[in-house]
């Protein structure tokens, strides 16, 4: 039998670390979230995520293996694993809570409960921002995006929505905070509020 090209032997070499790493990772949390979270992580290294590339090995009529390597894209089921495990919540219950398209879009499907439009609507923003930092590792998010989240959560109030997201001490602007196009970001309290908050809807 023909040895393995060594790019192929390299291949595997970082599977089985991607592997290690994922079960340390995965220690890390609560024994009923383990094995969802585990199970989820290989899912994603099997169908190539967007730090892994997808290893198919063909053989032709001589017998010697030849690796083909294909990039692969990160489907939204990885991109919310990624974002239930950085939560410590359980992913099938994140799946059932949020709605994210191929196309990177990203909707709310639970009801974010607050004492106030305004408290939703920075509760909303926190959450979504958190997801989509998640899922997509992108952190800074426009604030039309935002202002359709606090839409379709019921929690817009035209008149103090701006001011709402400008004095909330989860999140930072980013750019002109006059701008149409500003976008924000998440700050250190609003990435642990943000997890709050995931667990608190997800857990009732």
């Amino acid at each position: 039998m023909a040895d393995l090209p060594k790019d192929v032997v390299q291949a595997l070499e970082r599977a089985g670390a991607a592997a290690e790493a994922a079960v340390t990772m995965v220690e890390r949390y609560p024994d009923r979230y383990r094995v969802p979270i585990l199970e989820s992580l290989l899912r994603a290294a099997g169908s190539a995520g967007s730090a892994t590339r997808k290893l198919a090995v063909t053989r032709d009529s001589s017998d010697s293996a030849e690796a083909v390597v294909e990039d692969g894209g990160e489907s939204p089921a990885d991109g919310l694993t990624a974002a239930a495990a950085a939560a410590s919540v359980d992913p099938a219950h994140l799946e059932r809570a949020v709605h994210l398209g191929d196309d990177g879009s990203l909707k709310l499907l639970i009801r974010v409960d607050g004492r106030s439009k305004a408290a939703r609507a920075t509760r909303a923003a926190a959450m979504y921002c958190y997801i989509k930092e998640h899922c997509h590792d992108q952190r800074d998010v426009g604030i039309e995006e935002l202002r359709r989240v606090c839409e379709e959560q019921e929690a817009y109030d035209a008149p103090n929505f701006a001011r709402s997201l400008r004095d909330s001490p989860w999140l930072f602007v980013i750019g002109n905070p006059r701008s149409k196009k500003r976008m924000y970001r998440l700050s250190s309290a609003g990435e642990e509020q943000a997890k709050t908050i995931l667990q608190e809807l997800l857990d009732a």
